[in-house]
């Protein structure tokens, strides 16, 4: 592969339309782009973003940094990939939680994907802060190779953030260090040696966590404050 075949390749790129993605991720704007390029035209120069769609009837929620494409991109696809798996529990078919929406109440598992920053997330925080004072059984998802698990300094740097969403900061700052006391499972599906074999893989070891007994999945718990929001 030389230079002349890259300067063609982007002659190629620049002969054809373009499409604009929102900044958040949503089921409908997925289905919308794949349904165009799938025709093998694009109607739209952009678009939209969707419209709040609603936590399923579910008691399993996806909880995500939806300011990061790749991060939402996973949890839709982790779902996408749990759905026939799980059917023979519908009520805990998992769900991605929008970002405009609360956790629900009948929620009692929550699948955290763990990106980069994500101690800096309000939405995010405040996910962790409900699943924490419901006492959700919780699992861990990688989907992020920058991921580096919090420090002193990163909640130092996050304090504003949680100041936002408890007057117990420090509490959310202990509830966020005991997520680590179990094992995260690594689903990432952007890379190149995330084959449909080890995809198909990973979701049977999380599908094997969520249906069996509760000793696979610890609790996260948070009595001892009051939310702010």
């Amino acid at each position: 592969l030389g230079v002349a075949d890259v300067k063609e390749a982007l002659v190629w790129v620049q002969a054809h339309p373009g499409v604009n993605l929102p900044d958040r991720l949503a089921t409908s704007v997925t289905e919308q782009l794949v349904s165009e390029l799938t025709q093998g035209i694009l109607r739209s120069s952009a678009i939209p973003s969707a419209k709040t769609e609603g936590i399923l009837d579910t008691k399993v929620a996806i909880v995500v940094d939806h300011t990061s494409m790749e991060a939402s991109a996973t949890a839709m696809i982790l779902s996408q990939m749990l759905r026939p798996r799980m059917s023979n529990y519908p009520e805990e078919i998992p769900a991605v939680l929008p970002d405009d929406e609360e956790l629900p109440g009948k929620v009692n598992k929550v699948i955290f994907i763990l990106s980069s920053g994500i101690f800096g997330r309000v939405r995010f925080m405040q996910a962790l802060f409900a699943a924490a004072t419901k006492a959700s059984k919780y699992l861990l998802i990688i989907s992020d190779d920058s991921f580096r698990f919090p420090t002193a300094e990163t909640f130092a740097e996050s304090k504003a953030v949680a100041d936002a969403v408890t007057d117990d900061a420090e509490g959310l700052f202990e509830v966020a260090k005991e997520l680590f006391s179990t094992i995260a499972i690594v689903f990432q599906p952007e890379l190149y040696s995330s084959t449909a074999q080890v995809l198909e893989t990973k979701a049977n070891e999380i599908q094997d966590r969520l249906v069996e007994t509760y000793s696979k999945l610890k609790t996260i718990s948070y009595q001892s404050c009051n939310a702010s929001i």
